[in-house]
């Protein structure tokens, strides 16, 4: 009767180790907030491939970086060094409805120009509209909230 109730132990444990040994899978909220912080890290290390790849093809946001990336050039002619830095500090992911979402919170942009920052930055509150192809979260554009 022990022999039994040790192996039994011993296999409800073993299935316990293996069961915390999955990796922890991310919410649709956790994924949103992801996609948005990673595609505005891609801006600002002017990675523009790699930020087009969270958006939807064709979209507002897709377009959004060529936008980004032209007028960075454009500073560049005028400038020895052009930076551009931009952040979004998501508060709030709602709205999932199938595919579509929706999440708020504030985005911050500043642009150098040799190390001085061009006026018409700065931080400001935005929603950020997403749509999920396939697994992946991806963005649609953005707009300011009034």
């Amino acid at each position: 009767m022990r022999t039994k109730i040790f192996y039994i132990s011993v296999f409800l444990i073993f299935v316990l180790l293996l069961s915390s040994c999955t990796g922890e899978l991310l919410t649709d909220k956790e994924l949103i907030v992801k996609v948005i912080e990673d595609f505005f890290s891609a801006l600002s290390e002017q990675k523009w491939d790699l930020a087009k790849s969270y958006c939807v093809d064709g979209s507002l946001a897709y377009a959004a970086v060529d936008n980004v990336k032209k007028n960075l050039e454009d500073l560049s002619s005028q400038c020895f060094i052009a930076t551009i830095n931009t952040s979004a500090d998501i508060s709030k992911v709602d709205d999932i409805v199938g595919d579509k979402a929706l999440a708020y919170g504030y985005l911050t942009i500043v642009t150098k120009c040799d190390g001085k920052e061009i006026p018409g930055g700065g931080s400001m509150e935005f929603k950020f509209g997403l749509q999920k192809i396939g697994h992946n979260w991806k963005l649609i554009g953005w707009a300011p909230v009034y």
